[in-house]
């Protein structure tokens, strides 16, 4: 009769994330009326952009950026949400995303017959303000999506979704500047 022990390899069966979490991004961005807190039921119209899964800001035709309320999140889901990559001033200027990729917004002074490139993205900066990659999502995308205008009292605010990195905003003076993640996530409720 024979004895010993039999060694039999031990597997440690683990799982692992398929797909890499959503990180926060600015992808979206819609043009919005409806009354935004703390309004009276005034109706206004804002651009609006989600940043995560949870925060929306929205800006509002004097430039500032503000939070938006759980309440106005309802609203929003109540109005709908109409996303657009090309959109007009009602004055004959017109902006859309030229290259997605290489970060460029064109523009039309003549309701988009013809189309130049009025910015291009320093990829040095976007790059900078990219979440550092991570063992499950290897890389995070500063890609354009996402664009909207808001023109009051002949002065217009262009905002352009710039993913991982934050947003691209446009002045009425023509200066663009990357708002970036974390400046967002800093902006107020009202």
């Amino acid at each position: 009769l024979a004895t010993g022990v039999v060694m039999l390899p031990l597997t440690v069966l683990s799982t692992a994330a398929t797909s890499c979490d959503e990180p926060d991004r600015v992808g979206a961005v819609v043009r919005a009326t409806m009354p935004f807190t703390p309004s009276d039921e005034t109706r206004e119209t804002r651009l609006v952009m989600s940043i995560d899964f949870r925060t929306e800001v929205s800006l509002d035709a004097t430039g500032r950026l503000t939070r938006l309320t759980d309440a106005d999140r309802k609203e929003l889901d109540r109005v709908g949400r109409n996303l657009t990559e090309r959109t007009c001033d009602g004055a004959g200027t017109c902006w859309r995303i030229g290259d997605a990729e290489e970060r460029t917004v064109d523009v039309s002074h003549d309701d988009g017959r013809t189309w130049d490139t009025e910015y291009q993205a320093d990829g040095d900066e976007v790059e900078a303000e990219l979440p550092a990659p991570g063992p499950v999502c290897p890389t995070q995308s500063g890609s354009l999506r996402g664009l909207g205008v808001l023109t009051h009292a002949g002065v217009s605010w262009v905002v352009v979704g710039a993913g991982a990195a934050g947003l691209l905003l446009r002045s009425p003076d023509g200066d663009w500047r990357l708002v970036t993640m974390s400046e967002l996530q800093e902006v107020p409720r009202p």
